[in-house]
C-alpha cells in the first residue's frame, strides 16, 4: 500500500481499475503499484539524468528526488504524449473533443467503484429514504459562510421546483428527502435547520454512517477522503440533484451531473435499482 504518513491515495481502494481497463479498452494502474511492481519502467517513465528533474512523488513513494509541480507535468505530458499510458492525477484533464474521447471520459468520470466502496454505498442508500433530492452546495476554500447572510430562499425554490417535478414524473408522496453536502459544513448546518422548517426531511452523511463503520475501516484512504466522494455519490443518486455554486463552474458538481445522469445504469453492481 501507500507508504505511512504520505497524502498519496491509491486509487485503487475507490475506483475499481480492472472494470475501468475493461470498460475503456485502456489498462489503468494505481501509480505507487506502479512503481512498486515495475522498477524499470518507473526508471524509463520518471527519471531524467539531472537528479534535479526527478518526479516528486510527495518523497514518500520510493522516489526521493523532488521537483516543481509545473516541471512534473511537464516531464509527465512529454514522457507520454505518444504513448497508451493512462495517467490519473489532477494534473491531467480528459479533453472531450469526439465521440470517442467523450465515451473514454464518461466511462472515467462515471467510474466502477472498488467492492470496499460499493459495500459502502449499498449500505449507505439503504438507510436513505426510497425517493429524495441531492443538495450541493459550493463555496470558495477561504469564503466565510454565514448562515444569517445567506440568501436561502433561492436553494428552497430549487428543491420545492425539483420535489413538484418528482411527483409528477416519479410519483412521489409530495413530502421531500433532501441529502445535503457542501464544501463548508456550517452550510450543512444551517440549511439542514433551515430547509427542516420549511417541511422537509433533512440528512447528511453523517447521520446515516458511523465514523468507526468497519465498512469504511476495509476502504484504506483518508477518512475524509472517503467522506468527500460518498458525498458525491451519494448526491448525485437521489432521484434529482440540487446544485449550488457560489464560485462558478464547480468540477466537483460536473462529476454529480454526470453520476445522477448515469445513475440508472452506474456500475454498482447486480440488483442496484
Amino acid at each position: 500500500g501507500a507508504p505511512k504518513n504520505t497524502k498519496y491515495v491509491k486509487f485503487s481502494e475507490i475506483i475499481d481499475l480492472s472494470k475501468l481497463s475493461q470498460t475503456t479498452n485502456v489498462p489503468f494502474v494505481d501509480l505507487c503499484e506502479f512503481v512498486e511492481k515495475e522498477p524499470v519502467l518507473t526508471l524509463q517513465y520518471f527519471h531524467q539524468e539531472s537528479p534535479v528533474q526527478k518526479v516528486d512523488l510527495d518523497g514518500k513513494c520510493t522516489i526521493q528526488h523532488r521537483r516543481p509541480y509545473s516541471l512534473m507535468v511537464n516531464h509527465f505530458q512529454s514522457i507520454f504524449s505518444n504513448s497508451t499510458v493512462a495517467i490519473i492525477p489532477s494534473a491531467f484533464v480528459i479533453r472531450a473533443k469526439n465521440s470517442q474521447s467523450k465515451a473514454f471520459s464518461r466511462n472515467f468520470e462515471v467510474y466502477p467503484p472498488s467492492s470496499n466502496l460499493l459495500a459502502a454505498i449499498h449500505s449507505i442508500r439503504a438507510r436513505l429514504p426510497p425517493d429524495y433530492i441531492g443538495l450541493h452546495m459550493r463555496y470558495e476554500d477561504k469564503y466565510n459562510f454565514e448562515c444569517s447572510s445567506e440568501n436561502k430562499t433561492e436553494v428552497l425554490d430549487m428543491i420545492q421546483h425539483e420535489n413538484l417535478d418528482m411527483m409528477e414524473k416519479d410519483g412521489t408522496n409530495g413530502t421531500s428527502s433532501v441529502f445535503i453536502a457542501s464544501s463548508s459544513q456550517k452550510a450543512v448546518t444551517c440549511y439542514k435547520q433551515f430547509l427542516r422548517d420549511a417541511g422537509s426531511r433533512t440528512l447528511c452523511l453523517s447521520d446515516v454512517v458511523e465514523k468507526d463503520s468497519s465498512v469504511l475501516a476495509s476502504i484504506k484512504v483518508p477518512l475524509s477522503t472517503i467522506y468527500l466522494v460518498l458525498d458525491q455519490i451519494m448526491v448525485s443518486l437521489g432521484n434529482r440533484v440540487v446544485l449550488h455554486s457560489k464560485m462558478g463552474v464547480s468540477t466537483f458538481q460536473k462529476f454529480i451531473k454526470e453520476w445522477n445522469t448515469e445513475r440508472s445504469e452506474l456500475k454498482l453492481g447486480d440488483g442496484w435499482r
